[in-house]
């Protein structure tokens, strides 16, 4: 465990991705193989925007769910599964 900047006690890393997993009901899923869908921002410059696979190495607790195009917090989507925490 470590101090965040803002004084919360919070795992690092190799905690979130190591220890925790045995505890929790599902995998983290980081799919490094995975054809990310691209999404269009912008209304007078249009660009098209897509997650990207090397994020999984700078921030290792990052889930992805493939089938919402979205990037969540691994620990916190156990949470929510466990019904600790609600969306």
């Amino acid at each position: 465990m470590v101090v965040n900047l803002l004084g919360f006690l919070t795992m690092d890393a190799e905690e979130a991705s190591s220890s925790s997993a045995e505890k929790l009901d599902f995998e983290i899923n980081q799919p490094h193989d995975f054809s990310f869908p691209k999404r269009q921002f912008g209304k007078s410059k249009i660009v098209y925007r897509a997650f990207q696979s090397q994020w999984f190495n700078k921030w290792k607790w990052l889930h992805y769910d493939e089938a919402n195009d979205a990037a969540f917090c691994y620990l916190c989507m156990s949470a929510v599964k466990k019904h600790k925490i609600w969306l």
